[in-house]
């Protein structure tokens, strides 16, 4: 299919909302022009992590980049990483081409520094480009240095939730330099741990449990196949998950969902295909999933909506929180996003605040959309912040891969590991750990399952982590 746009009309959809973050804070939006470097040594594009950290890279930067070259082994993919390519280069200029059908994406092999505005090195091995960001990957953790040399971890697990969450950090940090983003510090380095949601010393590993072998999480119902649910079924197809999935939304794929959406095509745009039909093809073959083109509601009134083992509430459009808290769900894990922050929630009845307790109905400044920005004449320091039709391409894709994190720990059996509610500012300098603190329920909150413990527990008790209420 042709994109019916000239290249100019497209990134104007594109990138409109990345451009009214920075236009908001008065920064410069150079990064258009920006040539870019990625670079991965042999021995870690072999291995499954790296692959991960590889892809995600090369995805994230195509939702805004458009000149990128790629330095990368032509080495076989991982079985569970193929889709219709056999190797590592092939899947990421697939991927990047389809996001991105106007950008320059070069295999390189040879390359001059002058040539670069900045440099992403996966592994131990540098270049002699500056500003480079170094990036290694293992397990549940990510190292980034800038322009420093990176202690290796001395193994690499294959688990790609860590690899993920170290791509959208490295990459985090070349969109200050590119953005030039005179109020943001540089990262001097630190090792982010994607289990406890903590930041540690850059030379420090924290002792973490290996990847269950298999990921059971039941029947999930996934509410809103955006930014975050989209990004959430990226990674789900890197995971063994055992599970059938509902997704739920109302929404066509548009061409401004491509700058932080990584599922999605630019065909897809094109076609204005529905956002459920789009998450139920890609998880094809791998996770049983079932699209549904309507609002949370519609799906209700269908009878399809039986309480689930767990829901994802990653919308709000048409009040869908209060719908889903009416209904007395289960354990709920999600994210929200609000300009260069991610917010990981937990929902487990009984014991943690209702989803109503974090939004309150009648308080829209306790409801960012997720993925989007709020945008004011300052940068935004809280969630109360005004909001406005702006989002940062690798916030999204760095909650979807928190959360597919959050839903593997929840089959563990030390569940819960952290507290409910969690902050993370992919801007900051991480001197310190990102904010995490237990959210209490609002004073006399009428929707919180602890108001009517009976009958919610009636409601849950067949559910596969009904036994986390009563802890």
């Amino acid at each position: 299919m042709t994109i019916p746009l000239s290249e100019d009309e497209f990134y104007r959809r594109r990138d409109d909302r990345t451009d009214t973050v920075l236009t908001d804070l008065g920064e410069e939006t150079y990064y258009q022009n920006a040539k870019l470097l990625v670079t991965a040594d042999t021995d870690i594009a072999t291995t499954y992590a790296g692959q991960v950290a590889m892809l995600t890279l090369g995805n994230v930067l195509s939702r805004f980049a458009r000149n990128v070259d790629l330095q990368v082994p032509a080495v076989p993919l991982h079985e569970q990483l193929r889709v219709s390519q056999e190797r590592l280069p092939d899947r990421l200029n697939h991927e990047m081409t389809a996001a991105n059908p106007f950008g320059a994406f070069n295999p390189e092999q040879t390359w001059s520094p002058a040539e670069y505005d900045a440099a992403i090195a996966l592994g131990t091995t540098g270049t002699p480009i500056d500003p480079t960001v170094h990036l290694d990957v293992s397990g549940w953790q990510a190292r980034i240095t800038r322009n420093a040399p990176l202690q290796p971890f001395d193994a690499r697990k294959a688990n790609p939730i860590g690899p993920a969450v170290g791509a959208c950090l490295a990459v985090a940090e070349v969109f200050k330099i590119i953005a030039q983003l005179s109020r943001v510090h540089p990262t001097n380095g630190y090792t982010f741990d994607a289990f406890g949601l903590e930041a540690l010393p850059p030379t420090e590993q924290a002792h973490r449990p290996a990847l269950p072998e298999s990921v059971r999480l039941g029947d999930v119902h996934l509410i809103g196949v955006g930014s975050v649910g989209s990004a959430l079924l990226y990674f789900l197809r890197m995971l063994p998950v055992h599970a059938h999935f509902d997704l739920v939304d109302f929404d066509d794929i548009e061409y401004a969902n491509l700058n932080r959406s990584p599922i999605f095509t630019a065909q897809q745009a094109t076609a204005k295909t529905a956002k459920p039909a789009a998450g139920e093809e890609y998880l094809a073959g791998h996770v049983p999933a079932t699209g549904h083109h309507m609002p949370y509601d519609e799906f209700v009134d269908t009878g399809q909506a039986d309480t689930p083992d767990v829901v994802i509430p990653v919308a709000n459009e048409h009040d869908v929180r209060a719908s889903i808290q009416f209904n007395r769900p289960p354990v709920m894990v999600h994210t929200t996003t609000g300009g260069s922050r991610v917010y990981v929630r937990r929902h487990i009845p009984i014991v943690d605040p209702c989803l109503l307790c974090h939004f309150p109905p009648d308080d829209p400044g306790f409801d960012p959309e997720c993925a989007t920005a709020p945008v004011t004449n300052t940068p935004a320091t809280t969630e109360d912040a005004e909001q406005a039709d702006a989002a940062l391409p690798f916030v999204s894709v760095m909650a979807g891969a928190l959360l597919a994190g959050e839903l593997v720990k929840l089959t563990l059996p030390d569940y819960p590991v952290t507290k409910n509610f969690v902050e993370l500012d992919m801007f900051s300098t991480f001197a310190e750990s990102p904010l995490a603190y237990d959210r209490p329920c609002l004073p006399g909150c009428p929707f919180c399952s602890s108001q009517s413990e009976t009958v919610h527990r009636r409601l849950i008790k067949k559910t596969q982590f009904a036994h986390l209420s009563d802890n």
